[in-house]
């Protein structure tokens, strides 16, 4: 066997052995899961503007669905009572899914796939857009964007706080000299879909309550009346909350309190 065969051959199980692993380790951007968050019309034109969602709500009907695309080509619809499952491919930055309903068996055959959206990915603004485009001219809406962006699930945990100095940047407050401000961090926060669990396992104290989309923000709600306003760094992957004070007596006035997701 000649040395060039014999390097042809190497070169070609080199490639049959570590493709499938690169294949497997690639990063897939658009990954996590996905709400509607606005819908605008004329979505092709310099023109395009919001749609009030109270002023169309058909347009909105689907707000409280979760969107999960996940690394592996699965994806998942959760719309209310009704658990989808199916798979997602990628083409020209086109994300095609396809799914169905579940069986008692939690199987969907590729025949009862019912179900079909195409999603394109945004990497710069990191969000999701779903076109629609009107085939009668007298329909009511003509060209609508529906705009999706990542909502947090799983368990979250506060691990630090920075103080937001007047000038300069943002300094990290340090556990031992600053416990009173350290002591959420025991808590723990679990979105599960619209659900939210706050449990302090050295207290086996536990509440449940609601997450709620707000206009650039999310809102806890909990049973006992308590509210939690966080903003969600998707980018990042991290959660925080903002607390300010004008009393100028106040040992700080401007803290960032972060979140970041852990493992149960």
């Amino acid at each position: 066997m000649s040395k060039k065969l014999l390097s042809c051959l190497a070169i070609f199980f080199i490639l049959v052995v570590f493709l499938p692993v690169l294949a497997e380790g690639e990063s897939v951007p658009f990954a996590g899961h996905w709400v509607l968050d606005k819908v605008y019309e004329n979505a092709f034109s310099a023109n395009k503007y919001v749609l009030d969602p109270e002023n169309a709500e058909s347009v909105y009907g689907e707000s409280e669905n979760i969107y999960r695309l996940f690394p592996n080509g699965d994806a998942e619809w959760l719309m209310g009572d009704e658990n989808l499952k199916g798979k997602w491919e990628l083409s020209d930055n086109n994300i095609t899914t396809r799914v169905g309903w579940v069986d008692e068996n939690g199987e969907v055959s590729e025949a009862e796939m019912a179900l079909e959206l195409d999603f394109v990915y945004d990497s710069e603004q990191n969000i999701l857009h779903r076109y629609w485009k009107a085939i009668q001219t007298d329909s009511m809406y003509q060209e609508l964007d529906f705009v999706y962006r990542r909502i947090p699930q799983g368990a979250w945990q506060m691990t630090s706080v920075y103080s937001n100095e007047p000038e300069g940047e943002p300094v990290l407050l340090d556990p031992e000299s600053s416990q009173s401000l350290y002591a959420e961090s025991v808590n723990v926060y679990k979105f599960d879909n619209w659900a939210v669990t706050e449990t302090i396992p050295t207290e086996e104290y536990s509440q449940q309550g609601v997450l709620e989309k707000g206009e650039d923000n999310w809102l806890l709600k909990f049973d006992d009346g308590f509210e939690m306003e966080l903003f969600y760094d998707a980018g990042e992957n991290l959660l925080h909350r903002y607390w300010k004070s004008d009393d100028a007596e106040s040992a700080w006035h401007d803290l960032d309190f972060v979140y970041e997701p852990v493992t149960e």
